[in-house]
């Protein structure tokens, strides 16, 4: 709780702090999808920079953004948080250290890199299964290979019509509607 850490009016700026986060992010981490902690600290981190929140705030809020087996395994772990100590670091390099396993990017990254349409799936279904799934999996594929990857998992027989139409400067979102 905010209160008992601190004073009314440090208290109010956290909140407030708080408040504008939620508006700019999308969920909280809870830690059953273990690589998902990358696409949540990205948010975090964009959320935070576009609020101008600082690193020692930023540090005192993430808690707050944690659900579940994530925020039970961050309360044992950081049990007490010294005023001013610059611990922000240290609580990102904790939950990728914890969640960020290279088992699980790998696991990630096959997943959106063997990413195949399935029978009866519509490209614009499948476009969205395999953004989903890049989104989960953070930064481990970038999105100039998320074109590459739609293209060559459509059916065959959509492929070649695809390749006919797209072009190098195309983005993801554009080559999907193709």
């Amino acid at each position: 709780n905010l209160s008992q850490e601190f004073g009314p009016k440090v208290t109010g700026r956290l909140t407030g702090f708080a408040r504008r986060l939620q508006h700019s992010m999308d969920e909280k981490f809870r830690g059953d999808t273990p690589v998902g902690i990358l696409s949540f600290l990205r948010s975090f981190k964009e959320a935070a920079d576009h609020n101008r929140i600082s690193e020692g705030a930023a540090a005192r809020l993430i808690p707050y953004f944690l659900t579940g087996i994530a925020k039970e395994g961050y309360r044992t772990h950081f049990k007490e948080i010294p005023v001013g100590a610059a611990i922000y670091p240290h609580m990102v390099q904790y939950l990728l250290a914890t969640y960020a396993r290279d088992d699980e990017l790998s696991k990630a990254y096959h997943a959106v890199t063997s990413a195949k349409q399935a029978t009866g799936e519509y490209e614009q279904s499948f476009a969205r299964r395999l953004q989903s799934a890049a989104m989960i999996a953070g930064s481990v594929v970038d999105k100039a290979n998320l074109k590459t990857i739609f293209v060559e998992g459509l059916q065959p027989h959509l492929q070649s019509d695809v390749r006919l139409h797209v072009k190098p400067a195309m983005t993801f979102e554009e080559v999907k509607h193709v």
